[in-house]
């Protein structure tokens, strides 16, 4: 189990269809904590213990849900897990459209006592048909920095 701090983020103008005036960091530093295990085939999984949502302006938000898995794999800065959604909605009222959404979170941390880390987030919509709003914005935000703190280390005993 982990201990994760994530840094003070201030949106891009480009997140926005139409850019505020200014600027504002989102914050105060977020904490949360998660679960990491090793899986077969050098994978491990992360599950944070509560659901992340990060608002990305006027882009869909980036969210991952307490019951969802994680997989990551080992790197040179530590491990990289990787969470990504493409997802397709037709809607028919008086006319058909189809909105797709995507939504990437790669998060990397050394998995040791304490650690420093990056998060990068990206976003996405498009739509095709009658009835979509003139400006789809797209959000990529990278680098923010992420501490890590090991907390716990749980061992099963097999008998």
């Amino acid at each position: 189990m982990y201990a994760l701090v994530v840094s003070t983020v201030t949106i891009p103008a480009t997140c926005f269809a139409t850019p505020p005036t200014d600027t504002v960091a989102k914050g105060p530093l977020g904490t949360t904590t998660v679960t990491v295990w090793d899986g077969p085939e050098g994978k491990a999984f992360l599950n944070p213990d509560t659901s992340l949502s990060f608002d990305m302006g006027d882009a869909p938000n980036v969210t991952v849900s307490s019951t969802q898995a994680i997989e990551g794999t080992a790197g040179a800065m530590g491990t990289e897990f990787v969470a990504e959604t493409d997802i397709t909605d037709v809607q028919t009222v008086i006319a058909t459209r189809t909105i797709n959404t995507k939504t990437s979170l790669t998060l990397t941390f050394p998995r040791a006592a304490t650690g420093t880390g990056t998060l990068s987030l990206s976003s996405s919509s498009t739509c095709t048909g009658m009835g979509c709003p003139t400006t789809n914005p797209t959000c990529a935000i990278s680098g923010i920095a992420v501490r890590s703190t090991k907390l716990a280390v749980d061992f099963q005993r097999t008998p």
